[in-house]
């Protein structure tokens, strides 16, 4: 499809043809065959694609299964989201903000609770999270300052959590 709205799942067995289309139809995010699907991330556990819409601000929730859309879904997120994170410890899908200065934390065992967001000082591009022994650490790229930004974040409360390092700039051409 030609459709910006539209994901074509396909299924992958190597000892058949590797990679083939799969038998559920193609995925249409939202009414708009114009919206931006910019973020794409799967939840290996409950076998669920979330998937950013950057000009409706949603985030919808697919079975990966049957292409159907998960109760809950869609997610109001904030304004103009781009690329996501789920972190499989956690079980939140961190979602990054083009147009705010937050991100969108969304608990992927229930879709029906209200996000949760954290404000990170800056719009960003990209997001992820990883989890140790230690808690859960959130990376964040701003692109406005080409920079990056590294968080403890508070599971319990979010909006508590603290920045962990300056914000870490790249050095310059030729340093």
């Amino acid at each position: 499809s030609s459709d910006l709205n539209t994901i074509t799942v396909l299924d992958y067995d190597p000892s058949v043809t590797r990679i083939s289309y799969a038998s559920i139809n193609d995925i249409v995010v939202g009414a708009n065959p114009n919206d931006e699907l910019l973020g794409l991330a799967i939840n290996t556990t409950l076998n669920v694609v979330y998937v950013s819409d950057y000009s409706s601000s949603l985030v919808y929730a697919f079975d990966a299964n049957t292409g159907l859309a998960m109760p809950g879904s869609p997610i109001t997120v904030q304004a103009n989201p781009g690329k996501m994170h789920w972190n499989p410890d956690s079980n939140l899908l961190v979602v990054s903000s083009l147009s705010t200065n937050s991100v969108t934390l969304i608990n992927t065992q229930d879709l029906s609770l209200p996000v949760q967001t954290l404000n990170v000082g800056e719009f960003t591009s990209s997001v992820a999270s990883a989890t140790n022994g230690n808690g859960t650490a959130l990376f964040t790229i701003f692109p406005q300052s080409n920079s990056i930004g590294i968080y403890d974040l508070d599971l319990s409360n979010p909006a508590s959590s603290t920045q962990l390092l300056p914000t870490i700039v790249p050095p310059p051409l030729g340093a």
